[in-house]
């Protein structure tokens, strides 16, 4: 068993609600657990060996989608995306992108619920006191403005995947194209379009995972 499918982000775009829509199909295995384990893109994780990983895949049933997420991915890509290649060079990934203002601000929002922001908003979207950190960080979820470079993120993933094996999706389109969206992922999956998922919305205040 190979996972062969990775949704890399981004934070507080639907990817954990997309995430469990796809988990519902069934030629899809995406076990909760998997769900945003940052294997990849956390030396904790991933220095522990890929079964570190597979463990939390052990009630795989030969569905054909094996299905993994990190919503931090696109923002470690400097070597995430390295991993995943040597991983699975095969990999079908899957980008959910948003509206990069409306994205900082709910994602400074979600880590003021959390206590995990403490500064105003003006200081915390401060470009000058941004900085990309190098490694998983517990401080890392709250660059919000470096999280929003997705011209950066998508240019280095195409250095590492064809482009028919990268499918980018809006959470504005989640939002008012929920079936639409869905079934274009699934064609993209090559798995049957016609099924439909309930489509409720997760992680709305939730716990941040690394």
């Amino acid at each position: 068993m190979k996972i062969n499918t990775v949704i890399i982000g981004i934070q507080k775009a639907g990817s954990t609600s997309f995430y469990n829509w796809l988990g519902q199909h069934p030629d899809i295995y995406a076990p909760e657990i998997a769900k945003d384990f940052h294997f990849f893109s956390n030396d904790k994780h991933f220095n522990k060996g890929i079964d570190n990983l597979l463990d939390k895949y052990k009630d795989y049933k030969n569905e054909k989608i094996i299905l993994h997420s990190g919503v931090n991915y696109s923002y470690f890509h400097s070597y995430t995306y390295k991993r995943l290649k040597e991983y699975n060079p095969d990999l079908k990934i899957i980008v959910i992108l948003r509206n990069p203002t409306q994205r900082a601000i709910s994602a400074y929002n979600y880590f003021k619920r959390l206590n995990i922001e403490n500064r105003p908003i003006g200081e915390a979207f401060n470009p000058n006191d941004e900085k990309l950190l190098n490694g998983y960080h517990n401080k890392s979820n709250l660059t919000y403005l470096q999280h929003g470079l997705y011209s950066k993120q998508i240019l280095a993933l195409a250095d590492f995947f064809p482009q028919e094996n990268i499918k980018i999706i809006f959470f504005e389109d989640i939002l008012v194209n929920k079936k639409e969206t869905y079934s274009e992922v699934l064609d993209f999956l090559e798995v049957d379009n016609s099924f439909l998922p309930k489509f409720t919305h997760e992680n709305v205040s939730g716990v941040a995972k690394i």
